[in-house]
């Protein structure tokens, strides 16, 4: 059977022409594009199935109504058009997958960097800090001593007064980290 009988059949509704090309074609499409694409060989019937299908509308539709070549021929440059494409949104989201996690890296440094630098001002301020507030501060969230334990500690009369105290200290603390910042020590 030639061609232009192959066509007139497909354009007649023969199911079975389709079938026969699709055989025919199928192992010998798979070995190709292995061997010519970097395709994942799982998407290669995929693939392939399409090929057919854009064949079989072409054929049906009119805009095939003879070949210049083979109809494996035809297939195969259908093919090979389609894992082009397939290839370049492979490399596309590659590219979009590369970029996101070098963002990724990026802000992660960046929050690092901040993190260590808050580190470094809140140290520097801790030590620009006068008695009792630089002890009271090391002693509660360093040591991780309680109200209670540092009121023993310091003598203070109460609880309430080293919480007073603590308060103080701390917004004492927050100014000097942030007059750090605004001088650029950060």
């Amino acid at each position: 059977m030639d061609t232009s009988e192959i066509l007139q059949g497909i354009r007649n509704g023969d199911q079975q022409m389709i079938r026969k090309i699709y055989q025919a074609n199928r192992d010998k499409f798979q070995v190709w594009a292995l061997k010519n694409y970097a395709v994942a060989p799982e998407e290669i019937p995929d693939i392939f199935q399409e090929v057919v299908l854009a064949f079989y509308r072409n054929v049906v539709s009119g805009k095939i109504d003879q070949l210049e070549s083979s109809i494996s021929t035809y297939l195969f440059a259908v093919g090979k058009n389609l894992l082009l494409k397939k290839l370049d949104q492979q490399k596309k989201k590659l590219k979009l997958e590369a970029t996101y996690v070098e963002k990724e890296e990026v802000e992660r440094e960046n929050s690092n960097k901040e993190s260590s630098n808050l580190k470094e001002a809140v140290k520097a301020a801790l030590g620009s800090l006068k008695a009792p507030c630089n002890k009271i501060i090391s002693l509660y969230y360093y040591k991780e001593y309680s109200i209670e334990a540092i009121q023993h500690q310091l003598g203070y009369k109460s609880e309430a007064t080293v919480r007073n105290q603590k308060k103080r200290c701390m917004q004492y603390l927050r100014n000097a980290v942030q007059d750090l910042s605004k001088a650029g020590k950060l």
